[in-house]
């Protein structure tokens, strides 16, 4: 079988599900767009059956020719708003799966894909793929039907986080862009509250770079990082044990199941999509209101409390949550629901 993924930028994860693919004796041709500043991940796939291709050194018409050329059996398409892979989409006959993340939240943006759906959006996609049901809902509003939703868009790197086996730091862990919809602003104002209020307060560990790195900048018990190679996050997970995740803005998460796959107990705000499935509140985590200082710190106390006298518990919670996803059953799944609704 030959998939052709069209995607938005480069991550470990991603290629965790190309290597599932491979495994399963697919062809995969993998365009994406260029790095940023606050993602500036360098990651090829080096394998026979993978083609790697830079979205910015293609026309729209040189891309299509390229996907033709590659004759696919499926076509894997990131978000709706990259007009070379919109280009494509229009013009070729292979199913075409609309990959999705976001929540519905009623924006002006969200109103005219909406509106617009019967034009730009339903002639150019066959199928939605989303991790969730807040992303469901939404990919019902641009005009699919129930059965064309597929689930189990996103999962992380189960085998490369799982793998790791060290000490434990007491200390808190955040890993992603240090940019406003991150909370990362929120962050250090709770996290300086919560060292006043703590007796023997945990340290901060901060992985990531961004436009509002300044804000890290020495603050008494942080410990900022700064990019770290995907390789090297398993072992960053591996010896923390409280993940912090509290964005105001957070389609899914993906670095929420890499805490849970490396048992990790989690804090998140309610506007992460994956504390629907991989946080249960006073379970294996905390679920915080978005955008709020002082819940955030309350959380923070609590859960440096909870670690001492029963991390190992909450650890074991988080695993088993996190079994619910992986690259194996997003390749199984993605080749299960084409087989059944496309190979007659």
């Amino acid at each position: 079988m030959k998939v052709v993924i069209l995607w938005q930028g480069l991550s470990g994860y991603l290629l965790s599900w190309v290597t599932a693919l491979t495994a399963r004796n697919c062809k995969v041709l993998l365009v994406y767009t260029g790095k940023s500043d606050d993602a500036p991940f360098n990651l090829k796939i080096q394998s026979e059956n993978v083609s790697n291709l830079s979205l910015d050194e293609l026309s729209r018409k040189e891309l299509l020719a390229k996907v033709n050329h590659f004759q696919p059996d499926i076509v894997l398409i990131s978000s709706w708003h990259i007009s070379k892979y919109r280009y494509v989409a229009r013009r070729i006959t292979t199913p075409r799966i609309l990959c999705m993340d976001n929540q519905w939240h009623s924006t002006p943006k969200q109103w005219l894909g909406v509106l617009s759906r019967s034009i730009a959006v339903r002639p150019l996609y066959d199928r939605a793929l989303v991790p969730g049901h807040r992303q469901r809902f939404f990919a019902r509003k641009l005009g699919f039907q129930e059965n064309e939703i597929w689930d189990g868009l996103l999962s992380a790197d189960s085998v490369a986080f799982s793998s790791t086996s060290l000490p434990r730091n007491n200390e808190f862990l955040f890993v992603g862009r240090i940019v406003k919809e991150k909370g990362i602003d929120l962050l250090t104002q709770a996290y300086s509250q919560y060292r006043k209020k703590s007796i023997n307060p945990l340290n901060l560990r901060v992985c990531g770079v961004g436009k509002l790195s300044r804000l890290l900048e020495g603050r008494e018990g942080i410990i900022w990082n700064g990019f770290i190679d995907p390789s090297e996050l398993p072992a960053i997970y591996g010896t923390s044990k409280i993940f912090i995740m509290p964005s105001t803005f957070e389609p899914w998460g993906v670095a929420i199941h890499e805490a849970a796959i490396s048992g990790l107990m989690i804090i998140a705000s309610d506007a992460c999509g994956a504390v629907e499935n991989l946080v249960e509140d006073g379970w294996n985590g905390l679920i915080v209101p978005s955008g709020n200082v002082e819940a955030l710190c309350s959380a923070m106390l609590k859960a440096e409390i909870i670690i001492q006298r029963d991390f190992r518990t909450i650890s074991q919670r988080s695993k088993a949550l996190s079994d619910r996803y992986s690259p194996d059953k997003w390749a199984e799944n993605l080749l299960r629901h084409f087989t059944q609704e496309f190979v007659v």
